[in-house]
This record gives C-alpha cells, structure tokens and sequence, in this order.
C-alpha cells in the first residue's frame, strides 16, 4: 500500500503541475498570453493521450515497472534543465516544448499505473487499498499542491521553483517503483480467486 501511495503521489504532483498550474505559471512567471499558455497544454495533452495506451500496451510485453521507471528517471533528469530554459527564454515555442516533453513523459508513466496498481492487491481487499492509497495520496499532495508550488517561489525567491516539487514527486515515484510487484505475466494472480465448480 506504501508503494502504491507513493506512485499516486507522483502522478498526482504531475497532474497537478503540469495540467493544472503550468499555464498560471506561463501567465504569472514567463508573461505569456494565456491563449498560448493554453494552447500549448492542449497540444501537450494530445501527445499524453496518444502515448497512454501505446505505453499500457508496451508494459504488458515488457513489465509495468520498465516503463514507469524509464518515464520517472527522465522526469528527474529534464525538469530543472527545462524549466530553466524556458524560465530564462520565455516563448511560445519554448512553452510548447517543455509541455510536449512533460506531458509526454506523464502519459509515459501514466499508461501502465492504473494497472500496475490494480495488480498489487487480490480482489478481495483491491477496493479498499487503492482507496485509502489514492485518497490519501491525492488529498495530500494534489489538494495542497498550489500551496506547495507557492510556497516554494517564495522560499526560494525563484520562479521555476515548480520544477523541485515535480522532481520531488519523480524521486518519491522511483523510489515506490522498485517496491512494487511486477505481475505483467503472472496469469495466475489473476485467477486467485476463481471458484471451482462443485459436483452436481
């Protein structure tokens, strides 16, 4: 339950990040219109949405645990550079880049998570434990995610102080991932709880 929490906790920093207060971050801190803060998120999303079912499709062939790790690792390597680069040359063109990277890397990670965290728990308790995970997860760092991200501006006295919350979340999302269980090919979880059927 640990290490699913701290999945959600990384996807949850994305979302909000990346698809909620990048575009206030492009209007506050880069002075970018909002058509084009907006625009540039919209493509950003459609690159999300393509990669999603090719990256669910890609983790039942090679492991749902590659490909979050291969997204999360990246996560942390291009952040702080990319926002960097668009902090110190705001553009439209700059924006877009670092959304199209982002996003990218969010629909990455986000192709297998749904199942990967469905696959840790039997029917049984699957419910109730991704529940108490999410929630917890999501109420947390999701709900206080604004705060966090301004808090930091102000504490730092830098504007691309967003990228250390994200790389925040990368680094907690790693560190889950190598905790949990890789059933990509176990085929015999997914009938633990099958019934046998009785003598007539």
């Amino acid at each position: 339950m640990l290490a699913c929490l701290g999945m959600v906790v990384s996807g949850t920093i994305s979302f909000y990040v990346i698809l909620i207060y990048i575009p206030t971050f492009a209007r506050t801190q880069l002075h970018l219109p909002l058509d084009q803060a907006f625009l540039a998120q919209s493509i950003g999303l459609a690159c999300e949405v393509v990669l999603i079912p090719i990256c669910g499709v890609l983790s039942d062939f090679v492991g749902r645990k590659p490909v979050m790790i291969t997204a999360l690792v990246l996560d942390l390597l291009v952040t702080y550079p990319l926002f960097s680069w668009v902090s110190a040359s705001p553009s439209f063109g700059a924006l877009l880049t670092m959304q199209i990277i982002l996003c990218g890397l969010f629909g990455v990670f986000n192709g297998p998570i749904s199942t990967a965290l469905a696959e840790q728990f039997p029917t049984r308790v699957r419910s109730t434990a991704l529940a108490i995970a999410y929630n917890i997860a999501v109420m947390l760092f999701g709900g206080f995610a604004q705060f966090f991200v301004t808090w930091l501006i102000q504490a730092t006295g830098t504007p691309i102080a967003p990228a250390y919350y994200l790389m925040f979340g990368a680094a907690v999302g790693l560190l889950a991932a190598f905790f949990l269980k890789e059933r990509a090919r176990d085929a015999s979880f997914l009938v633990t709880d099958a019934v046998e059927p009785t003598a007539a």
